[in-house]
């Protein structure tokens, strides 16, 4: 919120930008940004859709009290794993390959999740 309040955009570049459950997370705390090897960005833009930005951010609150990082990824895994709004699947908590290679990146604004 330091960050945000200030006017400065975050943005993540490298594999847990790519993962989908870690984008989960990186929004949920407030990322503005993320940058990965485009072959993980469409697994990443399902994964942001499926989730509202309330649970993004229940998700992030979650992270930031779980004891630690295998927590974390179970909390990311079970959003991943649930249905999503509309009775659909959500995707699979498979984690796609990351890295910068390219540069490419999608942003992680408000219009990137799903309100409820």
């Amino acid at each position: 919120a330091g960050a945000r309040a200030a006017g400065i955009p975050v943005a993540v570049c490298g594999e847990l930008a790519g993962d989908p459950a870690g984008a989960l997370v990186l929004v949920g705390l407030g990322v503005d940004e993320l940058s990965a090897d485009a072959g993980s960005l469409d697994q990443v833009r399902v994964a942001l859709a499926g989730a509202t930005s309330i649970e993004l951010e229940e998700l992030g609150r979650a992270a930031l009290a779980a004891p630690d990082a295998g927590a974390v990824r179970d909390l990311a895994t079970a959003l991943l794993g649930r249905p999503a709004p509309g009775g659909t699947s959500a995707p699979g908590g498979t984690s796609a390959p990351g890295g910068t290679s390219d540069g490419t990146s999608l942003p992680t604004g408000e219009d990137s999740a799903r309100r409820p």
